[in-house]
């Protein structure tokens, strides 16, 4: 174990406590081997980053002037060490000033040793930091991680700068930058193993991280896990990477959920034999829009998204509004003067006229197609001058997608624990980022909302996004083949009716005029209850047999 530790392992954190429980549990696993191991204890590679102190340049320059060290050597090593302990292992030395270090470190040694007491003090501060360049410099067989999670709203503004000028690709989150800092680490053949988040394999904020990594490196094997698998609420991946492309490789995957779960929390057998036990080539990763890691989709949905059209093209998916306050701006609809409101304004110049201030503001809402959800109302009073104003100096300073305003279209939330759902929003409303909005020409509305509403959409965004997330990218990507048109577009209408009178019967709706109890006009109350019951009844069964319609209709053309 002694050579394996001295030669084989090391180990970069910015923790010193991380790096000492690290140091001691190595220690005490070669010390079951090798029982004589602490009469002569190993010297381990493993380090805790420390910050240097560039502002004393000078000094050290000064102290160290008899070694023969430049000056511009010194600053370069201080300069790269400045944030180390926020940078941590994502600081990388450039090649011309990696070679210099074997000399730089002969000459701080030879300061060590001298009789000169300011060398030998500033050569004890530098050494640490050439030694952890070394360690940061240096090529590896294998590169193993769990990296850090953190946003670009969590990183100081010194990171979030760092991770804009170095990982162009992966600045979205830092468990990305460390994934690509890890290719740079290995050999060429070596393996890069890290244990992340999964939005690296789907979101379209890695887009061109995937791509990189499609084109240039080899997915080898990975174990997909769903939310909760690790202790944390949400799904991650274990992922063994090539540090090389090798054309036509065919990966392993295979994914665990909870319930494949022991008690002690690991998985009743490995790999756990479910539908997304795959051997996978990765190339065919690049023939789906936005090159997700789709490994458990079959041979037809590939061919799918190959010759589909994306509905970007006749749908126009577009965020909304963001109002930057919406307990100032928006309201339920209970809640305002109705004779302030303009509910069917064709543009933005009649609403503008109408001098009316409250309009419809569709916000998403829970799970439901076809139609409703639509209970609050935006202050766009005087097109939108008090919101206008509020958003200046933010980002965006803007109202989003203007141009899209009161158009008819269909709809979603952007968030849902439950499957995706669109409804169609008439003409006259608002739409804000958590209810975004697609406006197909009018011709095809009702075939965009057939197609959203249908199995097939929730087949095509597992496979572009399979989080909780419904991102406008995603729904963009959606492969479109415009064929039974004319039938779905006579059962789409028939549904939104259904769904358009179930939502007007409750007082949620402003369209609401009379309890479907009383409505159904019978003598007595249980006669009342048990006709209303059975119209419900009826509805429900209707509808299902028209969602099974659309879906046929879809799978068909498909």
């Amino acid at each position: 174990p002694r050579l394996i530790l001295e030669n084989n392992l090391y180990g970069i954190d910015i923790d010193t406590r991380a790096a000492q429980l690290a140091s001691f549990a190595l220690l005490m696993k070669a010390r079951e081997d090798d029982r004589r191991l602490f009469s002569n204890p190993p010297k381990l590679n493993i380090i805790a980053l420390q910050d240097s102190q560039p502002d004393r340049l000078d000094a050290f320059s000064q102290d160290l002037a008899s070694t023969g060290i430049a000056q511009t050597d010194l600053k370069e090593l201080l300069d790269l060490f400045e944030h180390a302990s926020t940078f941590g292992s994502l600081i990388q030395v450039p090649a011309a000033f990696a070679k210099k270090l074997p000399d730089l470190e002969t000459k701080l040694n030879t300061a060590l040793e001298s009789g000169d007491i300011f060398a030998q003090q500033s050569a004890q501060e530098l050494l640490p930091l050439v030694q952890q360049a070394k360690l940061l410099a240096k090529q590896y067989d294998a590169v193993i991680a769990n990296p850090p999670y953190m946003g670009g709203k969590g990183m100081n503004p010194a990171l979030k700068d760092f991770a804009k000028k170095k990982f162009t690709d992966s600045k979205s989150d830092l468990f990305a930058m460390f994934i690509e800092r890890g290719f740079v680490w290995c050999k060429d053949s070596g393996f890069n193993s890290m244990v992340t988040m999964q939005s690296w394999m789907f979101l379209s904020s890695y887009e061109a991280m995937r791509e990189k990594l499609l084109q240039d490196r080899t997915l080898s094997c990975m174990v997909h896990m769903g939310n909760g698998v690790m202790g944390i609420a949400f799904g991650t991946a274990a992922t063994i990477m090539l540090n090389k492309y090798i054309s036509n490789y065919a990966g392993s995957f295979s994914y665990c959920e909870n319930d494949d779960l022991s008690e002690y929390g690991i998985p009743k057998q490995f790999p756990v034999q479910n539908e997304r036990l795959k051997t996978a080539k990765p190339d065919d990763f690049k023939k789906i829009p936005g090159s997700p890691i789709a490994y458990w989709i079959s041979n037809l949905v590939k061919e799918v998204f190959k010759h589909g059209d994306a509905f970007e093209n006749i749908g126009t998916p577009r965020q909304g509004l963001g109002t930057g306050n919406n307990s100032k701006f928006v309201r339920n609809w209970t809640e305002i003067n109705w004779s302030n409101v303009f509910l069917n304004a064709a543009n933005k110049d009649e609403a503008f006229q109408s001098k009316a201030k409250w309009f419809p503001y569709s916000k998403g809402g829970s799970f439901r197609k076809w139609y409703g959800n639509t209970i609050d109302v935006v202050n766009w009073e005087h097109d939108g001058k008090e919101i206008r104003d509020a958003l200046k100096g933010m980002n965006p300073n803007i109202p989003r997608s203007e141009e899209h305003y009161f158009k008819q279209g269909v709809c979603w939330g952007l968030i849902s624990s439950a499957e995706f759902s669109a409804r169609y929003s008439e003409q006259g409303c608002i739409f804000d980022v958590g209810g975004s909005k697609a406006m197909p020409a009018a011709e095809n509305v009702h075939f965009s909302l057939g197609l959203l509403n249908s199995k097939l959409t929730a087949l095509f965004l597992k496979t572009l996004n399979p989080t909780l997330n419904f991102q406008v990218g995603d729904i963009k990507r959606i492969p479109i083949l415009l064929k039974n048109k004319q039938a779905i577009d006579l059962v789409v209408p028939k549904l939104v009716d259904i769904s358009k009178f179930d939502w007007n019967s409750y007082e949620t709706s402003w369209d609401f005029t009379q309890n479907p109890i009383i409505r159904t006009q019978q003598l007595n109350l249980e006669q009342a209850f048990n006709t209303w019951q059975q119209q419900n009844a009826d509805a429900v069964a209707e509808m299902k047999r028209l969602e099974e319609e659309n879906n046929k209709l879809f799978i068909d053309a498909y």
